[in-house]
């Protein structure tokens, strides 16, 4: 062999290896051994189980040998196949020192023998029945458990279907774990009465999930399971290995990992994966749970002051869509049915609020999944703004999905998918009385009306205000008199349970009052109270003035120190200028400080600056 070539492979190897450390674990064949009476003691390895084997007299004694190294955790697993037989086994260590011994006494019984071997050598497994009165078949199976031999890398959301085959089968996976990451475990058996059991190793050995005794079991027909993971204190690889509760079922099953918050690293390459995608307030998403352990994640970008709405629907089979959120530390702030965001039964289907303040703004996560982790099938999510700043793909501008509803001008909303929503927004000034009008013209859908001011209070808020009707072709007429403030208002109108796709007639009349149209001047523009540009121009020529360039005009942003609320301190600012030239304290833009500037001042007082109008 030519030396160029073979110290080109040997450098390729050591590359591979730094690259991608994870895929290079030898593979632990799983290969059944025969047993043969005359060619005994029997060599059998790590991941080998028996097969055929059996007590072919009342006293036969099997015999079988295996390699072991000093400190490797190894487990024994055997179970009775046939008649009464009770498998009694002895672990002898080089030199014939008995180090483990284990019996079961009852028909098709099972037992597992953990060891942590004391040398290096040849170690010999005795088995034989154990009132030496009994004939029949049994299989045993030798596992190593650490140092890891064979191995399958679970990436996150990547769910996994195997199969238990023999009885006495284990699977090994090895996962990825970064210093805080919070992991959930999904597991279900999907035929005949396995009982899928899983033990979770830290990268030390050490023992994090134990089986039965943590909870992380199930035991009945087409059973299931959730386990979350203490937030790990170890960077490295973990091992996992799930196996029959009892060793003693033959069948299928599924395992799912999620990271839920925290450094998620899923390839073991040390660089934080990319967030999951952004949920938009325009778009529903409409997916699929594909596997029973399946679940889906999405970031929201979570901005001060803003509240958000989650909209959840089940569109086939029995799938019960269940919803979790943390926030940008990790904590969970919505725990699914715990806090009404689940639904269990067919097409069901719900929504939730969840209010933003200043100090918790940022990148939140979502999970959906099946209630049971127990049904595949089809599902719609969407997440509405509601009042605030909308963002939802934090590029630093409002998402602004709005439509200008003029005064005496019906418009069709079109409600598809189940979980969509329209958004209007609607000129009002402080006493108008106005009338909304809506009817249901398509499908079953349920036209369910809410209106916020321009502070986002809500003041029609649907059903309980008798805002909603429920046939087909249904409607309903509601007064509101009067409006409160002078300003720019928003109505959402959507299908009352979500649940129906369709279409609806919306109208607003002026019953009394001035009831201007909105104009386009304030689309854009960085005050939500008033157009205040290009028809309102301040003493020195500038269109919609921001001396402190944080995206809120002058005309209304009385946060002088920009501490986010309008309070004493702005208020003793003003005061100190007034009758004075200014451009920073000038809230009406005529280039001093006057009357007219307290009384906007007054009106924000206690509340945040703001906010602005979108961009369309």
């Amino acid at each position: 062999m030519d030396k160029r070539i073979s110290s080109l492979s040997i450098i390729i190897v050591i590359c591979i290896f730094i690259l991608n450390p994870i895929t290079l674990f030898a593979e632990q064949i799983e290969l059944p051994v025969t047993c043969i009476e005359a060619s005994e003691p029997t060599q059998i390895h790590y991941g080998s189980h028996t097969d055929g084997c059996a007590f072919e007299s009342q006293a036969d004694l099997d015999r079988f040998e295996f390699q072991g190294t000093s400190g490797d955790q190894i487990r024994i697993n055997v179970v009775s196949t046939s008649g009464h037989v009770d498998p009694s086994i002895e672990l002898r260590a080089p030199g014939s020192i008995t180090i483990g011994t284990m019996v079961c006494n009852n028909h098709l019984c099972s037992y597992s023998l953990d060891v942590t071997l004391p040398t290096t050598g040849t170690y010999t497994i005795l088995i034989e029945d154990a009132g030496i009165n009994e004939t029949g078949s049994y299989t045993l199976q030798l596992e190593k458990l650490n140092p890891l031999s064979a191995v399958t890398h679970l990436d996150y959301d990547s769910p996994q279907a195997e199969t238990f085959a023999p009885r006495t089968d284990i699977d090994f996976f090895t996962f990825s774990g970064m210093i805080g990451a919070q992991l959930r475990i999904n597991g279900v058996s999907t035929s005949g009465h396995v009982d899928p059991t899983i033990e979770v190793r830290d990268p030390n050995g050490a023992l994090l999930i134990n089986g039965v005794l943590d909870g992380a079991t199930c035991n009945n027909h087409l059973c299931n399971f959730s386990i979350d993971l203490p937030a790990l204190t170890e960077a490295g690889i973990y091992s996992l290995i799930i196996y029959d509760g009892a060793i003693n079922e033959i069948g299928d099953y599924q395992i799912n990992l999620l990271c839920l918050a925290g450094p998620c690293d899923s390839n073991g390459d040390g660089i934080i994966d990319t967030p999951p995608p952004f949920i938009s307030f325009v778009t529903p998403e409409t997916e699929v749970f594909s596997h029973l352990v399946d679940a889906d994640q999405y970031s929201i970008n979570a901005t001060a002051d803003t509240v958000l709405r989650v909209n959840a629907v089940s569109t086939s089979g029995h799938v019960d869509p269940t919803i979790e959120i943390r926030d940008h530390n990790g904590i969970l702030l919505v725990n699914g049915a715990d806090d009404g965001a689940s639904c269990n039964n067919h097409l069901c289907s719900y929504s939730f609020d969840l209010a933003i303040s200043p100090t918790d703004a940022g990148l939140y996560s979502l999970v959906i999944y099946d209630l049971g982790t127990n049904e595949s099938g089809n599902y719609q999510v969407s997440l509405w703004c509601v009042a605030g700043t909308c963002d939802s793909d934090a590029d630093g501008t409002d998402d602004g999905d709005y439509t200008n509803l003029d005064y005496d001008i019906e418009t069709t909303a079109t409600l598809n998918p189940h979980v969509d929503g329209d958004m209007y927004r609607f000129s009002g000034t402080a006493s108008d009385s106005i009338r909304i009008n809506a009817v249901s013209t398509s499908g079953h859908v349920d036209p369910t009306i809410e209106v916020i001011d321009p502070t986002g209070t809500t003041l029609l808020d649907g059903i309980a205000d008798g805002a909603s009707c429920n046939n087909h072709g249904c409607s309903y007429r509601i007064d509101m008199d009067p409006l409160p403030l002078t300003g720019i208002y928003t109505l959402l109108v959507y299908d009352a349970a979500t649940n129906e796709s369709g279409s609806a007639r919306i109208a607003i009349q002026c019953l009394s009052g001035v009831c201007s149209d909105l104009a386009e001047d304030y689309v854009g523009d960085n005050c939500i109270n008033e157009p205040n540009g290009p028809l309102i121009t301040d003493a020195g020529g500038n269109i919609q003035l921001d001396t402190d360039g944080d995206g809120i005009g002058n005309s209304c942003d009385p946060d002088f120190n920009n501490n986010g609320t309008v309070d004493p301190a702005d208020f003793t600012q003003l005061k100190s200028l007034f009758g004075m030239l200014s451009t920073h304290e000038d809230l009406n833009g005529n280039g001093f400080v006057d009357p007219s500037d307290f009384t906007k001042l007054k009106k924000l007082f206690g509340f945040a600056p703001g906010p602005a109008c979108p961009a369309l």
